[in-house]
């Protein structure tokens, strides 16, 4: 008889915690966290060391000329990154090469260049410290027997 009435209390627990659950289907609220995640480097560009922005115009450029130009870098995250610092130079005739330019220097990156289809890829490693930005000079000359055309040059990093 004991097994008896252990067996039907244990049943009634059940049952009731059944009941129970069915009621709340939940034991608490629900939270919700939105996040906005930015580049971790930003990169502007400067022909006078003083105004950045994400472009500016080269105007009067011949062959056999120099031009230079800045580009900072700020490391926005909390950690060290190491990336892949490219200068991709294009132009609208679609044959920019190497060998169109004479003297490539870039501070802080030893950069090496490779044709890729029409295109000239300047790359070279170089690692931004959390919190700190980075000045980069960039000086291209220009070969003597360069097409004319309309080039465009694009800097930028990849994470490594």
């Amino acid at each position: 008889m004991n097994k008896k009435i252990l067996g039907m209390f244990f049943v009634s627990v059940l049952f009731i915690a059944m009941a129970s659950a069915m009621l709340v289907s939940y034991i608490s609220n629900s939270v919700v966290a939105d996040v906005s995640v930015e580049a971790p480097l930003v990169m502007t560009i400067s022909s006078n060391g003083t105004e950045y922005s994400n472009s500016i115009s080269l105007q009067g450029v011949y062959g056999g000329d120099d031009i230079s130009f800045l580009t900072n870098i700020v490391n926005h995250a909390s950690v060290n990154i190491a990336g892949d610092y490219e200068i991709i130079v294009s132009n609208d005739i679609n044959n920019a090469t190497c060998e169109d330019f004479t003297v490539t220097q870039i501070d802080n990156v030893n950069m090496t260049c490779f044709d890729n289809s029409g295109i000239a890829i300047f790359n070279g490693t170089s690692n931004y410290v959390n919190g700190t930005t980075t000045v980069n000079a960039i000086n291209l000359t220009f070969a003597l027997n360069i097409k004319p055309a309309n080039y465009t040059i694009t800097s930028q990093i990849e994470m490594a």
